[in-house]
């Protein structure tokens, strides 16, 4: 049986569970700590972009947008953040990727035509679809929270490494800066791997879409070859 890490928490109803009952060690632990930063909003937008779920869950701790949240056009970065939209403010996002920039950006592009756009974000976002439409686009960026590498945590060693951003990739090499290339690393995105070859000069393996059903599939694949 294999020991499986995955950079961040997991939900109680998370496919990626099936991989314990089938006898593997799941350990699910963010690398990243996450702290909420004071903003004021701006008098005029009217889309809100949200990249990701702390985005939304940190940006909902200003009470001013608590109140006009449900008065703007919603952009969501993916499913799960649509979902968590969904969850939080009981509304449908008016628009939703992929996980992608390079696959949302013509829909974003057409979407906000003439609008004013505000991205809630982290301090250190990558930014990605602002960079691709801030010509055509009027754009306000604001940090809604800090997330800082966990300066020590505790891991026992894995078989399988899933990171799901840069960030975590760089919060592990801060402690760990060389394993093994016989532990198998799956990276959530082009970004997220480009990082780790940079740094460690190791290829992972990148599943098809950025969610848990195609992340299963990544880990199944490396799983029967172990056979």
């Amino acid at each position: 049986m294999a020991s499986i890490f995955i950079s961040r928490h997991l939900e109680e109803n998370s496919i990626l569970w099936r991989l314990k009952d089938q006898g593997h060690t799941i350990i699910n632990q963010s690398l990243i700590e996450f702290s909420p930063i004071s903003y004021t909003l701006p008098k005029h937008f009217d889309w809100l972009f949200f990249y990701s779920k702390n985005g939304l869950k940190y940006g909902l701790k200003n009470e001013a947008l608590k109140e006009i949240i449900k008065t703007k056009k919603i952009a969501c970065f993916g499913p799960s953040v649509a979902k968590y939209y969904l969850k939080t403010c009981k509304g449908m996002a008016q628009l939703m990727g992929s996980g992608k920039a390079s696959t949302m950006t013509s829909s974003c592009l057409e979407a906000f035509k003439n609008q004013k756009v505000l991205f809630l974000q982290a301090n250190n976002s990558l930014s990605s679809i602002q960079k691709r439409i801030e010509q055509q686009i009027d754009c306000t960026s604001i940090a809604v929270y800090d997330n800082k590498p966990i300066v020590k945590f505790d891991h026992p060693g894995s078989d399988i490494l899933i990171f799901t951003s840069p960030l975590n990739v760089a919060s592990y090499l801060n402690q760990f800066p060389s394993y093994s290339k016989d532990v198998k690393t799956i990276c959530i995105g082009k970004t997220t791997a480009s990082y780790l070859l940079k740094k460690t000069n190791i290829e992972a393996t990148i599943p098809k879409a950025p969610n848990e059903i195609e992340i299963l599939n990544a880990v199944q694949k490396i799983l029967s070859k172990r056979i």
